[in-house]
């Protein structure tokens, strides 16, 4: 039987609303590695786990989810864990300016491979720009999935960024990896593998001088132990420049 869908959450691990200060989305000086679209929150707490220094946001849409989510990092003990309910890119908006986060990671989002229901994926162009825009100089941007037609679509939405030089692919010509480094495997990476399935990693870093700001000492070195992760390994597939209002490749 069905657990039942929670009115509320009460959870010290909750982010109730949008926080306006600047210091209610993270310690001063931390890096801060957000998840969009956590589910029941396995992957970051993990995360959370093997990154002690790093603090960690999970968004997600359903109530359920992101309460099973609070509940493991209440269990944990995981003071650097922490999820919000809602769309995440409302969130993202509503952040403070001088809020960028050191990692921004999408791990096997719906692919909704009807036409019908493109608006609800998350490889859209002014999705992708949303999430872009609140990645710190030095930080990076993954996607994982097994869905190949979503990799390409991807990579071809990314072109504009790639070409102005804010972003490298560090795939290089390659388009994408088969791992990465220090970055724990999902729940369904694990079913997939344990199938026989390709699993497809992109990773895009923003340049140091693509944004104005510094950074201290301290954080730049806890940025690059988090990202500085190897490239991972694989033959990828090359794509060729597109405009950031690419036609939907799906």
């Amino acid at each position: 039987m069905r657990s039942p869908v929670p009115a509320r959450i009460v959870s010290p691990s909750l982010v109730a609303g949008f926080a306006g200060e600047t210091s209610a989305w993270g310690r001063p000086g931390t890096p801060l590695m957000i998840e969009i679209g956590c589910g029941n929150g396995h992957f970051l707490e993990e995360y959370a786990a093997l990154y002690p220094g790093t603090d960690c946001l999970g968004i997600d849409l359903r109530i359920k989810r992101v309460e099973k989510s609070c509940r493991k990092a209440d269990r944990k003990g995981l003071s650097n864990l922490r999820f919000m309910l809602g769309d995440a890119f409302a969130i993202l908006a509503g952040m403070p300016p001088g809020v960028l986060a050191d990692r921004i990671a999408v791990n096997f989002p719906d692919p909704w491979p009807k036409y019908r229901h493109r608006d609800n994926r998350l490889n859209r162009s002014e999705a992708i720009a949303a999430m872009l825009a609140r990645i710190s100089p030095g930080g990076d941007f993954v996607w994982v999935c097994d869905y190949y037609p979503q990799i390409v679509d991807v990579l071809a939405r990314m072109q504009p960024w790639l070409y102005k030089g804010e972003f490298e692919n560090v795939h290089g010509w390659e388009g994408y990896g088969e791992g990465l480094e220090g970055y724990p495997r999902t729940l369904y990476e694990k079913r997939w593998r344990a199938m026989g399935r390709r699993i497809y990693y992109l990773r895009f870093v923003r340049r140091q001088d693509s944004l104005s700001g510094e950074q201290s000492p301290a954080r730049a070195s806890a940025i690059q132990h988090m990202v500085g992760g190897g490239s991972g390994c694989g033959k990828g597939a090359s794509v060729s420049a597109a405009g950031q209002d690419a036609p939907d490749l799906l």
